[in-house]
């Protein structure tokens, strides 16, 4: 089996961010704090570190925080259409691994999302199987970090649909992937490929003071945002 894992993160993209009220250059500094401090660190803890962390900046970033020894900056235009370039960008990667691989797992986090150490590693084992076919694996339950009142919740939005957490394994075909888990929405993603939910793959949404579209829903928990990673 030759399987390439990439983890795509939009990192500091023009994309939507006026719509925090902040000027670029405060909101690129949130994103890199964000970044830095909850996403990369899951990242970096994994038990499984066979991926390469694929983190899409805008093409005028400079400063880049603690960037992982898996992880690569991709340098990107402004678009409207961010599903579109960023498919573009990866598969201009994917045709440059096209002869030593097969199949391409993507892996979606965004800068302020993190994963259970163990994630990655339960993602390659039920997506790395034979006969391989265009497949997604998605998570069941979700934590949500509220990170202004230091709570964690236990949320079941995702139970009924596919969440952005999705990852999926597609061949290469003539130097390209189809990436679907980014040119179609999330919960779409069930009409175009088969796969399942897995009660042991988990997950954190960190809520912050400049979240888009997330926010804080499901039952308090007592765990600590800390040991999520141990």
């Amino acid at each position: 089996m030759r399987v390439k894992h990439l983890v795509i993160s939009r990192v500091a993209i023009r994309w939507r961010y006026k719509e925090t009220g902040l000027l670029w250059g405060d909101w690129l500094e949130n994103s890199f704090y964000l970044f830095n401090a909850y996403c990369r660190p899951s990242l970096k803890n994994q038990t499984n570190q066979d991926f390469t962390l694929l983190s899409f900046v805008d093409e005028s970033v400079t400063e880049f925080g603690n960037v992982l020894d898996n992880e690569e900056i991709v340098f990107v235009k402004s678009s409207d259409n961010v599903g579109k370039i960023l498919s573009d960008y990866i598969n201009v990667y994917v045709d440059k691994i096209k002869n030593d691989y097969e199949y391409v797992i993507l892996t979606r986090i965004d800068r302020d999302d993190c994963l259970k150490n163990d994630f990655i590693e339960i993602v390659k084992k039920h997506l790395i199987i034979e006969p391989i076919i265009n497949k997604y694996i998605d998570l069941y339950h979700l934590f949500i970090y509220d990170s202004i009142n230091k709570k964690m919740y236990d949320s079941n939005q995702y139970n009924d649909m596919i969440s952005p957490f999705v990852s999926t394994i597609e061949k290469i075909e003539n130097g390209k992937i189809p990436c679907t888990s980014l040119m179609t929405l999330h919960p779409k993603i069930g009409e175009k490929l088969n796969g399942e939910k897995l009660e042991n793959l988990l997950a954190v949404q960190v809520i912050h003071e400049y979240n888009l579209m997330n926010g804080i829903n499901g039952n308090v928990v007592e765990y600590d945002i800390r040991n999520f990673n141990k």
